[in-house]
Parts: structure tokens; sequence; C-alpha cells
């Protein structure tokens, strides 16, 4: 099974989640390095924005046996003072999102 392949169709999913697109061509792109990658507006900082400010893509990095697999990674060109702004491992934001959610919803609670 090709690792990459389930990386894409799982961040598809999660990107789907938090579009307000159902069409596929709405936020992805292809990257210079031919790898499909996706654009949306930052779900943490600008979630009400129609401003494609952030993406979601695969790179190449080299690993500890010379070795170059991809890496999926975030970037956010959001606000200043978002938890994800810049560039970070996809699993960072992933993980930043989630915990930005829970807050979200224990606050709405109160």
């Amino acid at each position: 099974m090709n690792s990459t392949n389930s990386d894409y169709q799982n961040i598809n999913f999660l990107v789907k989640s938090f579009t307000d697109t159902t069409c596929e061509k709405d936020y992805t792109y292809v990257t210079i390095d031919g790898f499909k990658a996706f654009r949306f507006a930052c779900p943490i900082c600008s979630p009400d924005s129609k401003k494609r400010n952030a993406s979601i893509f695969p790179k190449r990095k080299e690993d500890w046996k010379g070795e170059y697999p991809k890496k999926w990674f975030y970037l956010c060109k959001g606000q200043p003072t978002c938890a994800c702004k810049g560039l970070h491992p996809v699993d960072r934001f992933i993980s930043t999102y989630f915990q930005t959610q829970e807050k979200n919803s224990v606050t709405a609670l109160h």
C-alpha cells in the first residue's frame, strides 16, 4: 500500500471538513515539484475568510538513511498571532487545529 496516497486521501478528507466547497479543484493545486497539494483559508486564524492563506503540501526531505521520502507540511501566511504561522510538519498543524476546536467548543458551552 502506498502511504503517500493514503496520506493524501486523509488530508483531503480533513481539508474538505473546513472548506465551504465540495469541488476538489477549488482547494487543490499542483506544486512546483509536481505533487498534489491543498490551498485554503487557515481554519485556525482565518476560519471565515475567503482568502486562501494556508496550504498543505508534500515535499521530499532527506532522512537519516540518505533517502528522500515525501513529508507533508503546513504553511500559514495568515494572522501574525496564528498558532501555526509559518512552515510546520502537518502533524503539528492537525494537533493544533483539534486543540483549537476543543477549546472553542468548551468556551461555547460556558
